[in-house]
């Protein structure tokens, strides 16, 4: 079991998504990766505890976060998977911050609702 929030969670699933080449969702990224040909990173640290499936429960994470309205899935991914300040991802969507956070929250209300199993087992 892990003691984490959807915030943490989705904070993790953003950083294992920015490190794989198909995103996190389990695509093919090259013939050489799939044969263990291509050249390694190097080493690899897990960012759930032990015994926990990452591909699996992040896999799920990137299902919820595509199931969500336009707006929300916009905001909670410039929120996670872009750089910057809240106030440029506010101009770059083109709304208010007061809206981005209003936003952001559904959005993490919605992802916490769409995993439920996942999230009862992480929250």
């Amino acid at each position: 079991m892990l003691n984490m929030s959807v915030v943490e969670l989705l904070q993790k699933w953003a950083e294992y998504s920015s490190k794989r080449a198909d995103g996190g969702m389990g695509w093919k990224s090259s013939v050489l990766s799939a044969a263990g040909a291509a050249p390694s990173g190097g080493s690899y640290v897990s960012l759930l505890p032990y015994g926990l499936d990452e591909s699996e429960i992040f896999c799920e994470v990137g299902i919820a976060v595509s199931k969500l309205p336009k707006i929300h899935k916009a905001v909670l991914e410039e929120e996670y998977l872009q750089i910057g300040l809240q106030v440029d991802k506010c101009k770059w969507l083109g709304i208010s911050k007061d809206s981005y956070r209003k936003y952001l929250n559904a959005a993490h209300a919605g992802v916490e609702k769409s995993l439920g199993k996942i999230v009862k087992q992480v929250a």
